[in-house]
């Protein structure tokens, strides 16, 4: 339930209608069984929340001795919901001790990345997901690049795509998307933060070069113009960018 939250069935009154459901802070609490079958969300019996009501000792002991698998269990149970704060809201203090939890943590990470079908995020409002197949670098970039929502997401993507795209052709399939998806965010944000876009204009141009894809028309002379505070923007990028901006400043 989305205020009271896990509950287990104990009984049903078909005579007055009614579910009485044992929720953790409402115990035998009554519902009308209309009322229940639109606010009520049922997991199945092999679901994290359902084990851990159903039988919280071998939970315990699973967790203790096959770290990995209770994260494939925690993914396979809230899908898109898996987010690593939801992992320890339902593990810290119930399955594991608080004072264990980060260790605990650590050593399910490492075991669970074992597991080719497992995907662990690469930003905090990314769920652990379950795989069909083993995922290829190109996927994991292509769902960030899917999920990215502004223009620091899609640098964070594209620095990636740059540092692995040499080893990978599958990787340079995805540049001209990448590019396209820079170009729009350039354009939003020229007027709103300069220095953000000379970065993401060098790294398009980057982009560019690895794939021989073509660009539009905004370039880094023509956004240098428009620039009232330059030293603002040369300070907020990096020491080699900074070398290479200035060269272009002084031929603008």
């Amino acid at each position: 339930h989305r205020s009271w939250g896990f509950g287990k069935i104990h009984s049903f009154d078909l005579v007055l209608g009614q579910v009485l459901i044992d929720f953790l802070q409402k115990s035998q609490h009554p519902m009308q069984l209309a009322y229940a079958a639109d606010s009520l969300t049922i997991i199945p019996p092999d679901h994290l929340l359902a084990l851990k009501a159903s039988d919280l000792a071998s939970l315990k002991a699973k967790a203790a001795a096959k770290p990995g698998e209770i994260i494939r269990l925690f993914a396979a149970s809230f899908g898109e919901e898996a987010l690593l704060d939801r992992l320890e809201s339902v593990l810290c203090s119930d399955v594991i001790s608080p004072a264990d939890w980060k260790k605990w943590l650590s050593t399910a990470k490492r075991a669970s990345k074992k597991d080719n079908l497992i995907s662990w995020p690469t930003r905090k409002n990314q769920p652990i997901r379950v795989l069909d197949k083993p995922e290829t670098p190109a996927d994991a970039l292509r769902a960030s690049l899917n999920k990215a929502r502004g223009l620091s997401d899609l640098l964070g993507v594209a620095e990636e795509v740059l540092k692995k795209a040499g080893k990978s052709e599958e990787l340079k399939l995805l540049v001209p998307e990448l590019v396209k998806a820079l170009e729009e965010q350039i354009a939003a944000n020229r007027d709103k933060n300069p220095s953000i876009v000379v970065e993401a204009l060098w790294i398009r141009d980057d982009l560019s070069k690895l794939a021989e894809t073509q660009t539009n028309a905004t370039t880094l002379q023509s956004v240098i113009q428009e620039v009232h505070n330059l030293h603002h923007v040369l300070s907020e990028l990096s020491s080699h960018r900074q070398r290479n901006t200035l060269e272009i400043i002084k031929k603008t």
